[in-house]
């Protein structure tokens, strides 16, 4: 039985592994199996945590977050490709009541051992190695049995203070035989100096981590099959299957002609619908700049337009508009001038009749005096007769006819 600790400074957790014991010296000669994982600042572990495994086969116990997940994303880290990396299990999609996984390799480096709502509502993580530079490793070491063995290492680091996986930086190692990852305690306190490291532990270093999965499959027997990385990988993390037919049928069964047959009719109606949409793109684009032509024609001419007006403007302006009040001032004066014609011309004719009526008039008058006097005589004749006509006509009131 061996026990480890991992502590800081709120909670101390505890990680148990029982080993079969182990007599013989292989019991699959030839087979390459793992035999040691050591782990220096992963996770909650802070530290070098040096872990054997038997050839027999290793139990992990312990409570619910003691470690057991993070020894298993750390051995997936070494192993397999990062496609194929399936943290804390629980990121099997298939499985019923599984929901996305949230931890990533930043938050194992920076050793993420909390999350909480601050007062804003916002998520805020606490980590055991925040603030500053740091790093971590993770050492698999395999061995045939038969005297083979090679040790794959990676090491993640962070040179600041910062904690996405964007700034975080990785390299690989491929060691013959055993390797004590304490040995990288010199490297990190060197300000992680990769040419320091290189000279020191030549043809270890693997660029990239494609020429590191090979070289590894090829060192311990896994095969090129991208299929196989994949099924282990998700067997590695998994805690239930889930759908067994969907596990099956993605991880063991091998893809149909006809799934190559609709890809490729797949592949070649994608121009088609490119070609398609290009169109119509094309068609709505010229109706809705079908008018510029002529809208650009027409603002060029209203600011050609408004540019003469401009120019015309000021001293031009008004010389201009003088003439114009000058010419309509010449005109009124012609058409005043021609009614003050016709009216003198109305006014002398009626000048004229009137001479004329008046001439006639005293010549009516000197006839009216030269008539009138013969009348008056007459009238005058009539007054005296009737005054004496009065008097005769009365009869005698005393008078009696016999």
């Amino acid at each position: 039985m061996a026990e480890f600790n991992n502590t800081d400074d709120d909670h101390t957790r505890t990680l148990q592994a029982a080993h079969a014991p182990s007599g013989q010296r292989s019991i699959h000669p030839g087979q390459f199996h793992l035999t040691r994982l050591q782990v220096v600042n992963w996770g909650t572990f802070c530290g070098y945590k040096d872990l054997p495994v038997d050839e027999h086969g290793v139990l992990f116990t312990g409570p619910s977050g003691s470690g057991k997940s993070s020894l298993m994303d750390a051995h997936s880290v070494v192993l397999l490709p990062t496609h194929d990396q399936r943290f804390n299990a629980s990121a099997d999609l298939t499985a019923r009541g599984s929901k996305q996984a949230t931890r990533s390799v930043a938050d194992y480096v920076r050793g993420a051992w909390s999350e909480t709502n601050d007062e804003h509502e916002q998520s805020r993580v606490r980590y055991l190695r925040a603030g500053k530079g740091t790093w971590s490793g993770i050492a698999a070491s395999y061995s045939d049995g038969l005297g083979s063995s090679t040790t794959a290492v990676v090491v993640k680091w962070f040179t600041g203070a910062e904690t996405d996986g964007g700034s975080l930086k990785t390299m690989h190692q491929l060691h013959q035989g055993d390797f004590d990852l304490r040995n990288m305690e010199e490297w990190a306190a060197r300000d992680f100096d990769l040419s320091w490291f290189k000279k020191t532990y030549p043809d270890t270093h693997v660029d990239g981590q494609g020429a590191y999965v090979r070289e590894l499959g090829k060192r311990v027997g896994l095969g090129t099959s991208k299929t196989a990385l994949a099924l282990l990988g998700k067997a590695k993390a998994m805690k239930n299957v889930g759908d067994l037919n969907i596990f099956i049928r993605d991880n063991m069964l091998d893809l149909p002609e006809t799934f190559a047959a609709a890809q490729k009719m797949v592949d070649s109606f994608t121009p088609l619908n490119e070609a398609y949409k290009t169109a119509e793109r094309a068609h709505r684009q010229e109706k809705v700049l079908r008018d510029i032509p002529e809208n650009w024609e027409r603002y060029q001419a209203s600011a050609r337009a408004h540019h003469r007006a401009e120019a015309l403007r000021g001293a031009s302006m008004e010389n201009y508009l003088r003439g114009v009040h000058l010419r309509a001032i010449e005109n009124e004066l012609d058409e005043i001038d021609e009614a003050v014609r016709r009216t003198d011309a109305e006014l002398n004719e009626q000048s004229t009749q009137r001479d004329s009526a008046y001439e006639k008039y005293k010549s009516l008058d000197r006839q009216l005096d030269d008539e009138g006097s013969a009348l008056r005589h007459l009238e005058a004749e009539l007054k005296v007769a009737r005054s004496d006509a009065r008097p005769a006509a009365r009869p005698t009131p005393h008078t009696q006819d016999w």
